[in-house]
C-alpha cells in the first residue's frame, strides 16, 4: 500500500488489468505483458504486480537453466575430446567453434577453463584450420 497526504493506493486489486497491460506493452515496446490477463483469470484474485514479478522470475530461471545446460554440454564435449579422443586443445577449440557456433574468444575461454590450460594469443583458429585443409583440386579445374 502506498500512502501520501492525499491518496492511499493499494496495488493488490488492479481493476483495469487489460488497460494496464496495454500501457506496460507500450512503455516497453513489447508484448511480454500480454499473457497477464489470462494468468490473472486462471489464478483468480491476486496482485497483478506479484504475477508480473513471478512471471519475470520464471523466465529468468528458464534462461539460466538453458544457459547452464549449454555450458555443461560444451564442457562435456571438451572433456570427451581431450580425454577420450586425445585431441589437442587447439583441435578441440576448432571443433567446439564449429559444433556450437561459438566466437573464438568464447570457445577459447571454455577450453581454457575446462582443461585448466592457457592457449596462445587469439590467432583466428578457423582461418588457420581452413588454410591447413587441402581438399585437392581436380586436374581439370586448375588454372
Amino acid at each position: 500500500m502506498l500512502c501520501n497526504s492525499k491518496f492511499t493506493i493499494t496495488l493488490d486489486h488492479l481493476k483495469h488489468v487489460e488497460e494496464f497491460v496495454e500501457l506496460m506493452n507500450a512503455i516497453t515496446n513489447s508484448d511480454r505483458f500480454s499473457m497477464i490477463p489470462k494468468i490473472v483469470k486462471e489464478r483468480g484474485e491476486g496482485s497483478v504486480f506479484t504475477i508480473m514479478f513471478d512471471e519475470a522470475e520464471a523466465r529468468g530461471e528458464a534462461r539460466g537453466e538453458a544457459r547452464g545446460k549449454a555450458i555443461g554440454e560444451i564442457s562435456g564435449t571438451i572433456k570427451f575430446c581431450y580425454e577420450d579422443l586425445h585431441l589437442s586443445p587447439i583441435e578441440i577449440l576448432q571443433k567446439i567453434i564449429t559444433r556450437f557456433s561459438l566466437q573464438e574468444t568464447d570457445a577459447r575461454k571454455y577450453v581454457e577453463e575446462t582443461l585448466g590450460v592457457t592457449l596462445s594469443e587469439p590467432t583466428t583458429v578457423m582461418a588457420e584450420a581452413a588454410a591447413a585443409y587441402d581438399p585437392g583440386i581436380p586436374e581439370g579445374e586448375k588454372d
